[in-house]
């Protein structure tokens, strides 16, 4: 069991390991989240994307879904990060950070001793898109990711239509036809209302006079008609 005290030390890594890949979205240091931060969000929205769908007549193994938020970005300890508009831009630069993130999951893996299959397992499942709860995982991944950079008024145009895109792709995956519906309409509703409040707003109930941020957002999602 001392392996536990060698595996917690380096996971409190993740605390002072930053998402470098922003910073070519303009976010600086100081607002930059970190990879602690990433993974304890995406796993809270996996956890009631997941409770949701089983909710509503789904079945998804609640989890396995959890488990695959909770380590999908381990490997980037050690770094790896890479920006998703450069990775879309230069498909080698992403095969090679990916390859770099791989290489650490491998020599992490060693630190969870009995665990290592199955923590490998789970990242495969992850990065793969093998079964439903990878599907919730990654599309719990995306809509951190997003809410994030609204958050600090760093939300573009093409961060929207990217997320839009690649959450369709996703739900698509679904073998299981009815967790696939029930993704689908949680998106849906979600795109639906997404930039709509300000947390101030959401705990009140009280609707104010549109911020810069949520003026940015709703530009973002819903563009003016070209003339």
């Amino acid at each position: 069991m001392q392996h536990l005290t060698k595996l917690f030390t380096l996971l409190e890594l993740t605390r002072n390991m930053p998402q470098h890949g922003y910073a070519l979205s303009g976010i600086g240091k100081a607002e930059q989240s970190d990879i602690a931060q990433h993974q304890y969000l995406t796993t809270l929205i996996a956890w009631q994307l997941a409770r949701t769908i089983n909710r509503r007549g789904g079945n998804v193994n609640l989890q396995r879904t959890m488990e695959c938020a909770l380590v999908h970005d381990v490997g980037e300890l050690l770094g790896s990060d890479i920006n998703f508009h450069y990775g879309r831009s230069n498909p080698n630069a992403r095969v090679a950070a990916k390859q770099f993130e791989a290489e650490n999951i491998n020599f992490l893996s060693g630190f969870f001793e009995r665990d290592q299959d199955y923590f490998k397992s789970l990242i495969t499942d992850f990065e793969e898109v093998e079964s439903d709860e990878s599907v919730i995982a990654k599309t719990a991944d995306l809509l951190e990711c997003i809410h994030y950079k609204s958050s600090i008024n760093k939300l573009g145009k093409s961060d929207i239509e990217e997320t839009k895109k690649t959450l369709e792709e996703l739900s698509d995956k679904c073998k299981n036809l009815q967790n696939g519906l029930l993704l689908k309409k949680i998106i849906a509703v979600w795109q639906e209302n997404f930039g709509k409040e300000t947390p101030v707003e959401i705990i009140t109930g009280k609707k104010n006079e549109p911020s810069a941020n949520e003026q940015r957002t709703a530009e973002a999602t819903n563009p003016a008609p070209h003339l």
